[in-house]
């Protein structure tokens, strides 16, 4: 604006920009190289038999790959949860060092087309089976968890709740005006790291954000022992590799989505491991040839 009246100056300046679409209560940007990809047709954000609303939760202190290996690890909830599980109506804790683990029977993790399905068989019969959609997305029953990177070191967590109509009628949302919700913090005092802060540890999530923000900023691996429930941890950093590698190949990785009439993406039956592992070889295929 200082420039005089009649410079051209403003045609030789730009300032960055990205495309945004609002979708589901929220603002979607796209950082990555043209062309844009479409956001993903997921069930629990597509269904249109029910309502929606957006729970943000306090920023996360640590980076986005920590609560994501969470997410495939499904025994950490018999220990650092049991007291929860109690509260709500489960056994009593006879053990506060194994928590609920001998309760159960078997954990199973395979690789689907959304990423990674994840299974715990308890001895009494029930099944507690839920995908992690690959890079950064947990859903768990009618809640889909988005684990957005701010930077290395800080994560925003988004919640996408959906409650489905009870005698399964349409319903008209409005996406600008969904229900939010913002989270009061889990810790204090809010800005400072471990072991400086006091954590809450009242319910699931601040136990979890707890777990997460105490492996450091950025989790020093080099000196984990990784044991046997740790399989979907494994699993999970084979898939990213893989996926990176792809993409450095020029090979789009799973869940980039072109096509904006693709029908719904069912999360919680997607293709299983051999099918998929068959799409994949198909993809490889044609990669080579282009």
């Amino acid at each position: 604006p200082a420039e005089p009246a009649d410079s051209k100056l403003y045609l030789t300046v730009k300032h960055t920009a990205y495309p945004v679409r609002q979708f589901i209560g929220l603002y979607w940007a796209y950082l990555g190289p043209e062309p844009v990809p479409e956001i993903p047709p997921y069930d629990l954000w597509v269904r249109q038999d029910g309502r929606r609303s957006v729970h943000v939760q306090p920023r996360l202190d640590c980076n986005w790959l920590q609560p994501m290996e969470n997410s495939v690890d499904p025994s950490h909830s018999r220990v650092l949860h049991a007291d929860v599980v109690m509260r709500r109506g489960g056994p009593p804790l006879a053990n506060t060092t194994r928590g609920l683990t001998d309760d159960v029977e078997y954990f199973e993790f395979s690789e689907v087309s959304v990423g990674i399905m994840k299974k715990r068989v308890s001895k009494n019969g029930h099944v507690d089976e839920h995908p992690l959609v690959f890079p950064n997305i947990l859903r768990h029953g009618n809640d889909t968890q988005i684990r957005v990177p701010i930077d290395d070191t800080h994560t925003q967590v988004f919640f996408v709740h959906f409650v489905p109509n009870p005698d399964g009628s349409l319903t008209e949302e409005d996406e600008s005006v969904l229900p939010v919700t913002y989270f009061e913090h889990y810790k204090a005092p809010v800005s400072e790291l471990h072991p400086f802060t006091h954590f809450t540890m009242h319910d699931v999530q601040p136990q979890d954000h707890m777990a997460w923000e105490t492996q450091g900023p950025i989790a020093t691996r080099a000196n984990e022992r990784l044991a046997t429930a740790d399989r979907g941890i494994v699993m999970l950093r084979e898939m990213l590799k893989r996926e990176i590698e792809k993409v450095q190949a020029g090979i789009e990785p799973i869940n980039v989505y072109r096509d904006p009439s693709r029908p719904t993406v069912d999360t919680n039956h997607s293709v299983q491991m051999g099918e998929w592992a068959e799409i994949n070889r198909g993809r490889g295929r044609a990669a080579a040839q282009v």
